[in-house]
């Protein structure tokens, strides 16, 4: 959190806030295996865009080979609703 402004946004796969957060405005991603495109999903939310089904769309059209689909579009849909 070093160098973090004020009013910063601090994601984190995790199911609660961690102690040496507190304090801080932190959301937590409880994410599966597809943990960046749930984080994608939660920085959208946080920024307010692209829409959830934005970032679906774009990791399956960049993993959609190397991941099943409906799991690529749930981790971004939990990571937009953490």
């Amino acid at each position: 959190t070093d160098g973090m402004g004020e009013g910063g946004l601090v994601l984190v796969n995790a199911t609660a806030v961690p102690p040496e957060l507190t304090g801080l405005n932190v959301r937590c991603v409880s994410a599966g295996p597809n943990v960046n495109v749930a984080m994608a999903g939660a920085i959208a939310a946080a920024l307010g865009e692209p829409s959830s089904n934005d970032v679906a769309d774009a990791a399956v059209a960049i993993l959609g080979k190397k991941a099943e689909e409906a799991l690529l579009r749930a981790a971004a849909e939990d990571g937009f609703n953490a």
